[in-house]
């Protein structure tokens, strides 16, 4: 799948190109008419709407999930104080940006190429002759899963967004009104639960085929969009179907969710393609942001809550959270960087409030000796894994029903694997909430859910007024909680309604 990434932008661009001025058409040249006839096109068609995910801009620096997602939601979060940045990165983790911000287009465009390349599959691909029932129905479930898939980050990421789930035809269709919140979060769980019953026979994929969908990722975001609406006993629902189905289960390494030596293994559940040996188009990013001073791109740090949170409970057998270690960079004698140097060795000091950075999606672990040059790496982004499920059914299942045995056992499984202790069986409802969203911390830090695990939950206001969060100081609820419209689109389309003052 990686290799063939490197084609589909030019073949994507001839498909839905016009050459109308032309009298004579080139046999061999892709048109509209000539395409859609095979299996093959469809599988070309639906690995370039993932590249849109993933490189919506076709290069490496501008790459969506591998990096500026990243920017949207972990240096916007109370996870990482930004303290250095070129214009439109600072305005964005200082929330000072405005609707031209730069930031801003490069995440609304991606989204909108993949709603209009799944839109494009889902008209053709049931009028395929050439097509085995079993695979247009996988092919199909792929195209309704990748629009539902982008739409979930549209209306977290925006206010209000366009609804389109048909090509472009006419004039008018380029012109289209933002709609009402509910028209969206109900189109993602339609497409979502018809990825689910079409992706039904593809449990796993082999390693042609990493990083498409299948039936488990359909089922965990359908349970996400749940989760976000609140619909709490649907959310139990689908993440239990899951959780019961057996294709997935904690790797017995923790490390190994944020380095390049076990990926596409059997937590993962849907997992963004990087490999820069490929072509440097196709590597992630995520290692020059937050990166150890010194050793790599570095524009701040991690926040010292974070930090003191890793540190407050030790393991069964007395030692720090080893995921402690997998996640920072910290002043602590374990705390290794590059080619195994200490903290102490690398910055000279333990001072417990020296700054901390992130070690998970560094280079640290694969040879790299300093991610300056090596920021441009093969190290996958897991965009949702199976630990991330069993924490979302411990909290969906106690928002439903109370602190059941069932949502226990859930989370207890977390944290048996880094050996910390069972929650304490007599535990209330309120508290239950409390340790599920600390715990989310301490296994997920860094990986894109903090900015809308707070949104959700309805306390982003009261985060970021604690004085503990240093970037508090520049956020206004009343404006930042969603990103503006891009000001180009705003300027093109007079249907669009802007959020808040922009």
């Amino acid at each position: 799948m990686k290799q063939a990434l490197i084609v589909l932008i030019i073949m994507l661009v001839s498909c839905e190109s016009s050459d109308d001025f032309l009298t004579e058409i080139n046999p061999n040249t892709i048109t509209e008419e000539s395409f859609w006839k095979s299996e093959d096109d469809v599988n070309k068609w639906n690995i370039g709407t993932y590249a849109a995910l993933i490189y919506g801009r076709g290069a490496s620096w501008a790459a969506t999930f591998p990096r500026f997602f990243a920017w949207a939601s972990v240096e916007r979060s109370d996870e990482f104080f930004v303290t250095w940045g070129f214009g439109w990165d600072l305005e964005n983790s200082q929330f000072t940006l405005d609707a031209t911000n730069t930031l801003v287009n490069f995440l609304w465009q991606p989204y909108w190429q993949t709603v209009y390349r799944s839109n494009k599959a889902i008209e053709k691909i049931p009028d395929i002759i050439d097509l085995d029932e079993t695979k247009r129905k996988e092919l199909l479930g792929e195209a309704q899963f990748q629009r539902g898939f982008a739409y979930f980050y549209l209306i977290n990421l925006w206010w209000k967004v366009p609804h389109i789930v048909t090509p472009i035809v006419n004039e008018e269709d380029f012109y289209p009104p933002t709609v009402e919140r509910e028209v969206i979060w109900q189109q993602i769980i339609d497409d979502l639960t018809a990825a689910k019953a079409n992706l039904n026979t593809v449990k796993t994929r082999d390693a042609s085929s990493h990083g498409r969908a299948t039936w488990g990722a359909a089922v965990g975001h359908l349970g996400k969009a749940y989760l976000y609406r609140g619909e709490w006993q649907k959310a139990a629902a689908e993440f239990k179907e899951l959780i019961d189905s057996d294709v997935y289960d904690l790797v017995a390494d923790y490390n190994d969710n944020c380095n390049d030596f076990n990926e596409n293994n059997i937590e993962s559940i849907f997992e963004a393609q990087c490999d820069y040996t490929i072509n440097g188009q196709y590597s992630s990013w995520r290692g020059r942001d937050g990166g150890p001073k010194d050793f790599a791109e570095n524009n701040g740090y991690v926040e010292p809550w974070l930090v003191k949170t890793f540190l407050e409970e030790k393991t069964l057998d007395d030692k720090i959270d080893p995921r402690a270690f997998a996640t920072l960079i910290f002043p602590h004698p374990e705390s290794t960087l590059y080619e195994g140097k200490t903290y102490e060795e690398a910055y000279g000091t333990l001072d417990p409030d020296a700054p901390a950075y992130w070690r998970k999606y560094r280079n640290v672990d694969n040879g790299f000796s300093n991610d300056f040059n090596g920021f441009q790496s093969s190290i996958n982004d897991r965009i949702m894994r199976f630990a991330d499920v069993l924490l979302m059914y411990a909290e969906a299942e106690n928002e439903a029903n109370g602190p059941t045995a069932s949502a226990q056992a859930a989370f207890n499984r977390v944290r048996d694997r880094v050996n910390m202790s069972h929650v304490d069986s007599g535990i209330s409802k309120d508290d239950f909430r409390a340790v599920i969203r600390r715990e989310r911390v301490l296994e997920l830090s860094a990986e894109d859910n903090r900015w809308l695990d707070l949104k959700r939950w309805g306390i982003l206001e009261e985060r970021f007024n604690d004085p503990e969060v240093l970037s508090g100081e520049f956020f206004n609820i009343n404006r930042h909680e969603y990103y503006p419209i891009p000001q180009s689109d705003i300027d093109l389309n007079p249907n669009l309604e802007q959020y808040a003052d922009y």
